[in-house]
């Protein structure tokens, strides 16, 4: 019985210890942007673009976030984009590198994802995030669909797992009525 009763205490530990976070997912996207024709004078600032509105995930933490588009839109078929910094809410991100994949022709819409820096979390728990382009290099800015998604994860355990430590706590409350019980059986013979 005390094996039983061990076993089930240790079910319920292991049980509260592997409580899985709880994942999820926030993105929105602005309208493509296509800048105007720059040849010198770089970095120009081109300004902001337009803000992600969002509603963040209370009472969770924001884990990552990605600033997502493509190279190049619609306006030119089979054109890639000027090299670009995106700034976000005050944040310079590279984007684009001016020796960079994004301005080769011939492949228009190539998709990215570069990860945000953690120190920019901080400004993204309000629902809304800023962003600008600084054109580094000849030509036009291109970037389509630009998107943020932010990834959040809640230490909230999932159903199941509410489930095997209410079994757990069962079968150990179970355990310890049992072991009482042969305790009372043993005093009395």
């Amino acid at each position: 019985m005390l094996k039983l009763s061990l076993f089930a205490a240790a079910f319920v530990a292991l049980a509260a210890a592997s409580v899985p976070a709880n994942a999820q997912e926030v993105s929105t996207s602005l309208p493509d942007f296509d800048g105007p024709e720059n040849t010198t004078g770089f970095p120009t600032n081109l300004g902001t673009i337009g803000t992600f509105n969002y509603t963040p995930l209370t009472g969770s933490t924001i884990t990552a976030a990605y600033l997502e588009g493509t190279f190049g839109t619609d306006v030119l078929p089979d054109a890639g984009t000027a090299p670009f910094d995106a700034i976000i809410d005050g944040t310079d991100v590279t984007v684009c590198p001016v020796s960079g994949s994004c301005i080769d022709g011939g492949t228009s819409k190539v998709p990215f994802s570069i990860a945000l820096p953690s120190s920019l979390f901080a400004s993204l728990v309000d629902g809304s995030a800023t962003l600008g382009i600084i054109q580094t290099d000849s030509y036009n800015v291109r970037f389509g669909t630009p998107t943020l998604r932010i990834d959040y994860t809640a230490a909230v355990p999932e159903p199941g797992t509410w489930a095997m430590m209410l079994l757990g706590l069962g079968a150990t409350g179970v355990a310890l009525r049992r072991r009482r019980s042969d305790r009372r059986r043993a005093q009395i013979a």
